[in-house]
């Protein structure tokens, strides 16, 4: 549970918040016992309890996110990629796949 724990921590950021959280106050080691077991279990809980899927992601947030990239490019304003893909005599466009 504690190396589910450690993967959870880097790649969903609601874990990275609660293990932040903790980590300030408690130390490394109960930090990542807390996501493992209060965050990590109470989730698999819910997941079993309504047999619904992990929703680790919030879909509202990421076509916010999408409009917001959209927008910029079509406004002409650069992102930091752009810029750095510029400097380098690149360029690139950006999608919906």
């Amino acid at each position: 549970m504690v190396q589910c724990a450690h993967n959870a921590r880097q790649h969903d950021p609601r874990f990275k918040r609660f293990y932040d959280r903790y980590h300030k106050r408690r130390g490394k080691g109960k930090a990542l016992v807390a996501v493992a077991a209060r965050a990590m279990i109470s989730i698999i809980y819910i997941m079993l309890r309504d047999n619904a899927p992990y929703r680790g992601q919030i879909v509202e947030m990421t076509t916010r996110k999408l409009k917001r990239v959209k927008y910029r490019a079509s406004v002409g304003l650069q992102t930091l990629l752009g810029t750095a893909l510029a400097l380098c005599g690149r360029t690139f466009s950006i999608g919906v796949y």
